[in-house]
């Protein structure tokens, strides 16, 4: 285990190797805050020393999310770059059971979505205050709808409270107000608010593909073919193998179709 300079046991970290056989190649986790001038000169090398990077931005108001994104970009190492929000590990348990539960969800089935938000369930009852856990039901109850399991509005009214519940708690996190938009014209016909909320998340975290595949999806609903198809190109150009599935590529060629005339 490796001590922190926070001193609580929640951050130490545990190395991987412990647990059993590793990918080839060493992973850098580096942890942030408004350091969007030093990583254009501190990524690169570590980028040549390592496989990928693992770079959690701690709340930083400064855009160092989008300068790291760009800086990989520039030295062609987009898709060996993660980044992720601070996460407040108040209670590492919740945060093993969200993991779970963005397992299942990942995996795209009626049984996958029933078995994450299990997970999700009991992540929640583990830390109530917890946002991500929330914003992953209602994910999975938007879903649940969208793949016609059973009557859609029950599932919409849920995910919405889900997606509102994560936001009170951190009104900071994206990824709750890249669901709560997606709800808020599925659920309530209020599609000015959902571009208001899909514009909000992005200016919170542009670095989501999945919130900018569904801003796509909105988009394109609404007749803004030139947004949609700039959306969801951005969305695979984020997609990362830990997200979930980018399921509407379809989008994608038929804008594609509309552009080439």
């Amino acid at each position: 285990m490796l001590a922190n300079l926070e001193g609580y046991s929640e951050y130490k970290v545990r190395w991987a190797w412990a647990d059993g056989k590793l990918e080839p190649g060493f992973t850098a986790v580096v942890r942030v805050k408004n350091e969007a001038r030093s990583l254009p000169w501190a990524l690169p090398p570590l980028f040549e020393a390592v496989r990928r990077v693992v770079l959690i931005d701690n709340g930083s108001t400064d855009g160092t999310s989008d300068v790291a994104g760009k800086v990989a970009e520039e030295v062609d190492a987009s898709d060996r770059l993660y980044l992720a929000q601070a996460i407040p590990f108040l209670n590492v348990e919740a945060y093993d059971l969200y993991l779970k539960g963005r397992y299942w969800w990942a995996k795209r089935s009626d049984e996958s979505f029933e078995k994450s938000i299990r997970f999700f369930e009991q992540a929640v009852a583990r830390d109530p205050n917890y946002a991500l856990p929330w914003v992953g039901l209602s994910d999975a109850f938007r879903l649940l709808a969208f793949y016609g399991v059973a009557p859609p509005e029950p599932f919409l009214l849920r995910a919405r409270a889900a997606a509102e519940r994560a936001q009170a708690l951190d009104p900071a996190l994206a990824e709750a107000s890249y669901s709560l938009a997606d709800t808020l014209y599925q659920v309530d016909g209020d599609w000015d608010g959902a571009d208001r909320e899909f514009r909000r998340a992005i200016a919170l975290n542009s670095n989501y593909s999945t919130g900018r595949q569904w801003y796509s999806n909105y988009l394109s609903l609404v007749g803004d073919w030139e947004g949609a198809f700039r959306e969801i190109q951005a969305a695979r150009h984020l997609a990362r193998r830990r997200e979930g599935r980018l399921g509407t590529r379809g989008i994608a060629a038929a804008l594609l179709r509309v552009f080439a005339g």
